[in-house]
């Protein structure tokens, strides 16, 4: 059949139509779905309880892992448990603060155990057997330290501001000050992780204008007299403080003297001895805090419990979810729970999207329903 030319140009037309029609259409989906990804955007900060160290597991929105120190060597095997609870497969960032073995005990397991993308460490070499199997591990896994700097920003993703802020020097004495201390902020929301930086490197950061006020401070080498200054607080002006210690500890940590500091600036300040790991959760305006036996800070602007419960299900598919997950049902075929527990026992099906059972720290596998 022939086609003559004005036809031909209304097919043409028609075609050029329909393309726009279906832009239109999938601008509309696109603009859905980012919409919904925004609105569940939550950032995990998870302070593991490693006994005497450090170990804190940061998970974006995105999904990607980071890990910040790996704990005294002996603890391995909780933070290994750990972040296989919390379906971590892949470590984007790891981040050794500094040589000290509370810190840096587990990492060269970490490396073996886990690929990892970026590694940052300070400039400074320790004379440990530990150190020395870390920079082995880190070599045998295929990676090039990259030497943590001075106001030096890593690109996570879109939406999260990651800095390194310290160490400012590499002519510190002392090897606690050559910590790598980093700036977390998630919209509204930050995070100060100090290591074990003391008084000289603190008053260093605050001379070069490099220290923010943040909603979150983890405090420097846990809770000793060495660090955390009242000039520090002043210009940090965190809502709450969280100290990563061993329970009876030899060393006395936290001191005295800092948690008296810490309760005039902080509102609320968290041990690891006392609370087990503690999580906290930002949807980048609001805070919510849980520890080993529940909620502690529980805001009723998060996108969550003042729906009327901690879990929501759906009637028909029988799966259940965190109340901020991106699927979530109509209202009419919520139903809503008050632990995993429940859920499970009426039946219903954990989401593989928001994973509810990694929020309360439960294997994926075991004796729940597939």
């Amino acid at each position: 059949m022939r086609i003559n030319k004005h036809e031909e140009a209304d097919h043409r037309f028609m075609d050029r139509a329909s393309v726009r029609a279906i832009k239109r259409i999938g601008c509309a989906f696109l603009f859905l779905f980012l919409s919904l990804s925004v609105f569940s955007a939550i950032l995990s900060v998870h302070f593991i309880d490693v006994g005497q160290g450090d170990a804190i597991l940061i998970q974006t929105p995105d999904g990607k892992n980071i890990l910040i120190d790996g704990g005294p060597v002996e603890a391995f095997p909780t933070l290994d448990d750990y972040l296989r609870s919390q379906g971590v497969e892949v470590l984007e960032i790891v981040i050794a603060t500094h040589p000290h073995a509370d810190h840096i005990g587990g990492l060269s397991k970490i490396f073996a155990e886990y690929p990892v993308a970026r590694v940052y460490m300070p400039r400074v070499s320790h004379t440990t057997v530990l150190y020395r199997n870390l920079l082995l591990a880190v070599r045998e896994a295929g990676l090039k330290i990259q030497t943590a700097r001075m106001d030096m920003d890593v690109t996570v993703e879109e939406g999260i501001l990651f800095r390194l802020l310290g160490p400012v020097r590499d002519d510190y004495e002392e090897l606690n000050n050559h910590s790598v201390v980093i700036y977390l902020a998630f919209q509204e929301v930050s995070f100060l992780f100090m290591g074990d930086a003391e008084t000289d490197a603190e008053a260093d950061l605050m001379k070069r204008k490099l220290i923010p006020d943040a909603d979150v401070l983890k405090v420097a080498h846990h809770g000793s007299r060495s660090s955390t200054s009242e000039a520090f607080l002043k210009k940090v002006e965190p809502t709450y403080a969280v100290i990563s210690c061993g329970k009876n500890n030899d060393y006395g940590h936290p001191h005295a003297s800092v948690l008296k500091r810490l309760r005039l600036y902080a509102s609320e300040v968290f041990r690891t001895d006392r609370n087990g790991t503690l999580l906290f959760e930002t949807n980048g305006v609001a805070l919510r805090i849980s520890d080993k036996d529940g909620w502690l800070v529980l805001p009723s602007s998060f996108p969550s419990e003042s729906e009327g419960g901690l879990y929501i299900g759906n009637r028909k598919s029988k799966i259940f979810h965190v109340p901020s997950c991106a699927f979530l049902p109509d209202e009419k075929n919520r139903v809503y729970f008050s632990s995993v527990e429940e859920a499970l026992n009426e039946g219903f099906r954990p989401c593989g999207l928001c994973r509810p059972l990694a929020r309360e720290g439960k294997a994926s596998g075991g004796n729940y329903p597939k």
